[in-house]
């Protein structure tokens, strides 16, 4: 199993960070790599949602098919799904940080590899969430800007 569990405190308002995080088309422009992300149906993430994307990493392209299967509106979601990389449990939440402006955006998911991707194991994980931080980074600031 790879997990991948990352917060970062951006200083906009909780309903600000939602209101971004909840909509996958703004994934292209914070997750490097992510060249298509299309929810059915189009705008904000909701329970049903289903969601396609496509990312392009170490030269390999890997897809994944998710659905939205757990809502909290304004707070955090949860998606299932699979993949070129094996099943994919995940979950997106935004939370008051400590001063009432800035939200805490925490993204994490739980990857059941397929076997090939299970050969590449502690490289794998390591490079997945290195990865998530800097697309944390990057959200924060496109976000902060």
């Amino acid at each position: 199993m790879i997990r991948v569990n990352e917060s970062i405190v951006i200083r906009r308002s909780p309903e600000e960070v939602w209101t971004s995080i909840a909509n996958y088309e703004f994934d292209l422009a914070w997750r490097r790599g992510l060249t298509e992300m299309r929810a059915e149906p189009p705008g904000p993430a909701a329970l049903g949602t289903k969601v396609t994307e496509v990312l392009r990493k170490g030269g390999q392209t890997y897809r994944a098919s998710t659905v939205v299967d757990a809502f909290h509106p304004g707070s955090a979601y949860q998606f299932t799904g699979s993949g070129s990389s094996g099943s994919i449990v995940g979950r997106r939440s935004v939370e008051p940080a400590d001063d009432p402006a800035t939200a805490r955006f925490t993204y994490e998911f739980d990857l059941r590899p397929t076997p090939l991707m299970r050969l590449l194991g502690p490289i794998a994980s390591f490079v997945a969430r290195a990865g998530m931080r800097r697309d944390l980074a990057r959200l924060k600031v496109l976000l902060e800007q």
